[in-house]
């Protein structure tokens, strides 16, 4: 990655979170038609209700990225509690990484919020990389790169 200044950066404070498994109900119509239908677990909804509010604040105003985009995740994650100090401290340095849940793949799946705030696609997204890592200060961090005439 390059050390140039991203052309956003989203920062939700608290635990990172997966996207949830999508959760189904048997509707029956007026008519006793009967359809599934699908929708995202009140917690998803929940955090990707915040992750939209903090990305809307960083836009601050700006029309969404119309660009190939580079994007970089850091989730941070809290150290447990019920470990010794030694091994809390080897966490904080980076030497033990979290390799707890959420996986790297439903955390990406979280930034579908970001969905006509901060780009217009994720389709656009042509790079991409997740890290997790244990933080005093548990956060999601979304940096986001655009094209300009460039390679990314």
């Amino acid at each position: 990655m390059a050390n140039d200044e991203p052309d956003v950066s989203v920062v939700l404070p608290g635990e990172p979170k997966g996207k949830g498994a999508p959760r189904t109900r048997i509707v029956t119509t007026r008519t006793g038609a009967h359809y599934a239908h699908i929708y995202a677990d009140p917690r998803t909804q929940s955090y990707e209700g915040m992750l939209r509010q903090v990305a809307a604040l960083a836009m601050r105003g700006r029309s969404p990225l119309a660009n190939a985009l580079r994007v970089r995740v850091i989730a941070h994650m809290s150290v447990p509690t019920s470990w010794s100090r030694t091994r809390r401290l080897a966490a904080m340095s980076g030497f033990i990484r979290p390799t707890v849940k959420p996986d790297w793949e439903n955390i990406a799946k979280t930034l579908d919020a970001l969905t006509g705030i901060v780009w217009i696609d994720d389709k656009q997204i042509v790079s991409g990389m997740i890290e997790k890592f244990y933080a005093a200060k548990p956060q999601l961090a979304v940096d986001v790169w655009e094209q300009r005439g460039a390679l990314i």
